[in-house]
């Protein structure tokens, strides 16, 4: 399997690389590989998005427009994106 899975690999020449964080202190972030930057970066707003709607829908109090943008703000400082050449 992982043979395969390096051929497809070379095959795509370059990969995104999407490397996300739970928190600024997670010593191990997670890496996830994506055939091509705007599929890493779909995957990132979508991603972003889900951590968002989790935080307003646990959230004891209401959230303004302001804390939303300086939320989304931090979220984007947990992840990174790198095209890596194979």
């Amino acid at each position: 399997v992982a043979h395969r899975l390096a051929d497809k690999l070379r095959y795509l020449r370059n990969v995104a690389v999407v490397t996300v964080a739970p928190d600024s202190l997670d010593p191990f972030p997670e890496r996830i590989a994506f055939p091509s930057e705007s599929e890493a970066v779909d995957w990132v707003s979508d991603e972003v998005q889900r951590r968002l709607d989790h935080r307003v829908s646990h959230s004891p109090y209401p959230v303004s427009d302001e804390d939303l943008q300086h939320w989304e703000a931090e979220e984007m400082t947990l992840i990174q994106i790198n095209v890596e050449r194979l």
